[in-house]
Parts: C-alpha cells; sequence; structure tokens
C-alpha cells in the first residue's frame, strides 16, 4: 500500500506448468498438451505489467483466458 503512493504496483504471477527444461525434469510424464508455453507466460505478463491494482496473486493456469 506505501508504495501505491508512488506509482509502484507489486503482485505475484504464479504460473502452473510450463514447457521448460526444469518442468520436464520434475514431471517427465506431463503431457505438452497440458502445459503453458513460455512465450504464453511471456505474454501475459507483458500484458499485465501496465496496470493499477496491487496486492494481487494471479494463478495463471491454461485455459483460463478462453
Amino acid at each position: 500500500e506505501e508504495l501505491r503512493e508512488k506509482g509502484i504496483f507489486l503482485n505475484a504471477i504464479a504460473p502452473a506448468k510450463v514447457d521448460t527444461r526444469l518442468q520436464g525434469v520434475i514431471n517427465p510424464d506431463t503431457p505438452k498438451s497440458e502445459m503453458m508455453t513460455p512465450e504464453y507466460v511471456a505474454d501475459f505478463v507483458l500484458r499485465y505489467i501496465d496496470t493499477k491494482v496491487s496486492g494481487h496473486i494471479i494463478y495463471l493456469r491454461k485455459g483460463f483466458d478462453r
């Protein structure tokens, strides 16, 4: 709240399964159809960056934007 007055808004984006090498090590049997691409996550972050809300945790899951 105190940073809002300075135009600083803090939020967290928590993506679920993302198709990365780490995901492949942690869950090697996860089908790619259940994972988001890194580009998808990056695009979401860039679209959300121009916000005037603060204090939110955005749980990003595949298909939630439809």
